[in-house]
């Protein structure tokens, strides 16, 4: 089952929302803003992800090398590339 991934970023924390291609929701959930931390809930919660998209921000290139590094997917900056399997989503992060 392919999974997209979203980000929403802050400086302590991360919200991290997981859907799956007909935008139903896999998981929800908060991490410590690290790469690691973000790698290791994905990792688990959605291990076969296409896609992971975050905002662009102060933290977006630390997290997008470190994630990348990881090999966590396609990583976008922005939420323009995943829209479409978002758009389908009952679930928005707040």
């Amino acid at each position: 089952m392919e999974t997209y991934v979203e980000l929403d970023v802050s400086q302590k924390s991360t919200a991290v929302c997981a859907i799956d291609g007909d935008g139903n929701s896999v998981w929800r959930g908060t991490v410590a803003s690290h790469p690691q931390a973000i790698d290791n809930i994905i990792r688990q919660q959605a291990p076969d992800v296409r896609r992971v998209a975050m905002e662009t921000g102060p933290l977006s290139v630390w997290f997008y090398h470190g994630l990348l590094l990881k090999g966590a997917g396609h990583i976008s900056n922005g939420v323009l590339f995943a829209l479409l399997p978002l758009s389908a989503s009952r679930f928005k992060n707040r």
